[in-house]
């Protein structure tokens, strides 16, 4: 039925309010308090037995949005042919996540080597414009269903961008993308890409470079260590940006610019290790989750959090190391207690007075920098990592006028080389096996143990831990390691450095070889 034409003043306003209302329904925000949302494992190869489970934890949990992410590179490994068994995990992710009752974020990161030039599948695109094709053909095939789109994933770090961060090479990468999604799908949001910590002189940067405009939602990845979501400390007089609430710098660096946009943590967490001094107990994980999304009531520019993740890493088997520990559930899908506090948690449930604004002290003690954050899958075909680790940010007093400990950024390096032992070589030769020299350094370290873990594609395809050795890394972060591999054998080898005082964990990218 057709209705009669509106005149003047009320058409222009009516037809003001249909223009905003995508927009404002797409950030709706509960009451009181950024709305609940999860990290899963939908799309990172996960057997089918798993979907059933995660599907159900996701309903029982009442997580309002769920972040998934897509590859570049697997499904799109030549232009314009897309891979139709990725694309239809991608379909089973997103389907299964929607089934749950909840409304899917996905981040796309990692370039095919045809768009970036490189085998590190971290590697930015030549040209941008074949990213935002990618994102174009995304957003149509799944307009109704995919709800915001992220653009890359802790861009401000190497792990991430492997050329080294740079503000103004992601902001054309965010250029692109945003008019290419809206195209595909109008109603989607575009969502900056979520940089490791509130790294917000990053995001100054990336205003500098013109990314004003280009986004709907703003993100950050606060990874507080082992430190409440309440402590608070300080770097150059600002808020550090490794602690939980440093998303006000960020929220402030925007408000500077004339840009009122919401925020979301599209990942956030707490790891249950026993091995590292960033990791909590069970108890504590779930005391400050619940603390977190408590304190988030009182920042209505928060509009959604993203727990990073639903369960341990899968393929890890629960190893006990942090960032393999961030779950709500173990990868059997038993519960720990911060999935209860989760499914507990209900937005303004206890009324709070506003958060107070801390004020720096007079002598501004030394933070340490943030750490790099996102792990994912394991190793792929190519022989590189999926996804790089996540190292936690430094721990710190939560009293701002405590000195600190400062915990440098480490770096782990290696090289492969033939054994010059010529005892062992000659035994090498009588077993049918060669001898490798597995060398490195982990830059900073000065102290602290680093594992050796080598990988073999088995009979199905899935990448298999061979062999494991762990040893004591010298006063300049050197380590060596000398060991017999039977011939023709396609190796992957990867160095994982534990931390230290003074030193954050890292770990090396793969290398493949074949023995």
């Amino acid at each position: 039925m057709r209705s009669r034409p509106l005149h003047g003043r009320w058409a222009l306003l009516c037809a003001a309010l249909l223009l905003s209302a995508v927009p404002v329904l797409a950030l709706a925000r509960t009451a009181r308090g950024a709305e609940k949302a999860l990290s899963v494992d939908l799309a990172w190869g996960i057997p089918q037995s798993a979907f059933a489970p995660t599907g159900q934890a996701i309903s029982d949990l009442g997580a309002g949005w769920v972040r998934i992410e897509f590859r570049w590179n697997e499904a799109e490994p030549s232009r314009g042919s897309y891979d139709q068994n990725i694309i239809a995990r991608y379909d089973q992710a997103v389907a299964t996540a929607r089934a749950a009752g909840a409304k899917v974020l996905v981040f796309v990161n990692g370039a095919p080597r045809w768009a970036s030039g490189s085998r590190t599948m971290m590697t930015k695109p030549q040209n941008p414009a074949d990213y935002a094709n990618f994102m174009r053909y995304l957003a149509s095939r799944y307009a109704g269903q995919v709800s915001a789109w992220e653009v890359w994933n802790e861009e401000n770090t190497s792990r991430f961008w492997s050329t080294g961060p740079s503000p103004a090479s992601y902001v054309s990468l965010l250029q692109a993308a945003y008019p290419a999604v809206k195209q595909g799908d109008p109603n989607a949001l575009v969502v900056f890409g979520g940089v490791s910590q509130n790294d917000y002189a990053f995001i100054e940067g990336a205003y500098a470079a013109g990314a004003k405009g280009s986004f709907d939602v703003m993100a950050v990845h606060p990874y507080p260590g082992a430190n409440p979501p309440e402590a608070v400390w300080y770097d150059g007089g600002r808020i550090a940006s490794n602690a939980f609430t440093g998303f006000r710098e960020v929220r402030a660096a925007m408000l500077a610019r004339g840009d009122d946009k919401p925020i979301w943590l599209t990942e956030f967490g707490w790891s249950t290790t026993t091995t590292s001094s960033w990791g909590v107990t069970a108890s504590q994980q779930a005391d400050y989750l619940a603390r977190a999304y408590r304190l988030l009531e009182s920042y209505p520019y928060v509009a959604g959090a993203y727990w990073y993740n639903l369960r341990n890493n899968f393929w890890q088997n629960n190893a006990d190391s942090w960032e393999h520990q961030l779950g709500l559930m173990r990868t059997d899908f038993t519960h720990k207690p911060s999935y209860d506090a989760f499914k507990s948690y209900r937005p303004g449930a206890v009324s709070t007075s506003p958060a107070p604004v801390p004020t720096p002290p007079a002598a501004v003690p030394v933070s340490p920098p943030p750490g790099p954050a996102p792990q994912s899958p394991p190793v792929t075909s190519s022989g590189d990592s999926s996804a790089p680790s996540r190292t936690p940010s430094a721990h710190a007093a939560p009293n701002p006028v405590q000195k600190t400990v400062e915990r440098r950024l480490t770096r782990t390096f290696i090289a492969l080389k033939r054994g010059r032992s010529a005892r062992r070589a000659r035994a090498a030769e009588l077993n049918g096996s060669s001898t490798f020299v597995i060398s490195g350094r982990v830059a900073g370290a000065g102290g602290g143990q680093v594992e050796i873990k080598l990988s073999r594609r088995g009979s199905h395809g899935r990448w298999k831990l061979v062999r494991s050795r762990k040893m004591k890394v010298g006063k300049r972060g050197a380590f060596r390691l000398e060991l017999g591999l039977r011939r023709a054998q396609r190796i992957t080898v990867r160095a994982l450095y534990g931390g230290s005082a003074i030193a954050a964990p890292s770990r090396s990218r793969a290398l493949a070889f074949r023995s």
